[in-house]
């Protein structure tokens, strides 16, 4: 498989967040999976990140790597870490997230149950500044799991998965996907991954949420606001992403995926419009897409793509003052989601939020 066969790899990148890394390192280094190592990328911080990062590796000095280097983005930070890595298995840790005590057991349980799995993704909990639990990814539905890369192509690389720090690789695996682009992915590299992976290994999946992700006003994929810069970041996320797909789908003789047929970006691309006042004729041409594609979607999120095109389809009839606002509902933080998020984990009677 490649890497020392019982240590497993905690890739952590770093950008300015200093007052968050600690945190991600405390969990990293507190797994009841004992051959863990932890490598820092700091990807030239103009904050006391570095000083942060140096007094955990003196304090660890067989547990911690470290790597200093140039801003060159995410993609650049993350094969510069997974350069200097020795694991048979490597995982992503976002500096400003943390993982739950188990997740390195569950990670390495699920790669050993079945060598033709490459990629693990777990369920995460969101949290907001003050560790109040906002939510879960995915919100509604399951993760997929087992060979997929049919079923990607098919929705313009959309499935059920998680963000970079709910993703592992087989170190195998990683091998074929690193290094990952630089330039196309400054931001936004575990989409890479993620699209990537799945086209030659089958995804397992933990549906604990052994994950944490801490919703802030520095993240890219975040917002207080639904805006039309919003819905676009997104978009040209899911077209970059879709690109790099389809570059490797054409070398591997696969079909090419559709950027049409993700049902995300119908999703956003109608929001977008909506917030830009665009008239009926282009909302009722994105309505027919989101329509398309969410009823074509058979991805374990599917039963969310079957309710959100009428709810969608309702928000565009009203006034954009309203609309905003039920969209707002939608996608931020709320008292609601934070409750449902609270019944689901209950019920299923995970053990999260320890660690």
């Amino acid at each position: 498989m490649g890497g020392r066969p019982d240590l497993i790899s905690v890739l952590i990148v770093n950008y300015n967040y200093a007052r968050f890394i600690p945190e991600a390192v405390e969990s990293a280094l507190r797994q009841t999976y004992e051959a863990v190592e932890i490598v820092i990328c700091d990807d030239g911080s103009k904050d006391d990140s570095r000083e942060v990062i140096e007094s955990y590796a003196r304090d660890h000095p067989q547990r911690i790597k470290t790597v200093f280097k140039e801003n060159g983005g995410v993609a650049s930070a993350l094969n510069a870490a997974f350069e200097a890595s020795s694991g048979h298995i490597v995982t992503l840790l976002d500096a400003d997230d943390r993982f739950g005590e188990d997740k390195l057991a569950l990670v390495s349980s699920t790669f050993q149950s079945d060598p033709a799995i490459g990629i693990v993704v777990n369920r995460m909990v969101k949290f907001s500044s003050d560790a109040e639990m906002t939510g879960l990814i995915p919100q509604a539905g399951g993760l997929d799991r087992g060979w997929i890369g049919n079923k990607l192509l098919r929705s313009g690389g959309h499935w059920s998965f998680a963000p970079a720090s709910g993703i592992s690789l087989r170190r195998d695996c990683a091998l074929q996907i690193f290094p990952i682009p630089e330039q196309e992915f400054r931001s936004e590299a575990d989409s890479y991954l993620f699209t990537q992976a799945p086209l030659s290994w089958a995804v397992g999946a933990i549906d604990d949420p052994v994950s944490f992700y801490r919703l802030h006003s520095s993240n890219l994929t975040s917002s207080d606001r639904i805006t039309v810069e919003y819905a676009q970041r997104v978009l040209a996320g899911i077209e970059r992403m879709c690109r790099a797909l389809s570059a490797t789908a054409s070398k591997k003789g696969l079909p090419l995926p559709r950027v049409e047929d993700n049902p995300v970006h119908a999703e956003m691309t109608l929001v977008r419009d909506y917030l830009e006042g665009a008239g009926i004729r282009v909302i009722v041409r994105d309505l027919r897409r989101l329509w398309r594609a969410a009823y074509r979607t058979t991805t374990a999120d599917r039963s969310k793509w079957k309710v959100k095109p009428f709810v969608l389809s309702a928000t565009a009839l009203l006034p954009r003052r309203v609309g905003v606002v039920v969209l707002e509902s939608m996608y931020l933080p709320t008292n609601l989601r934070q409750r449902l998020a609270g019944r689901k984990l209950r019920r299923e009677g995970a053990q999260t939020l320890k660690g």
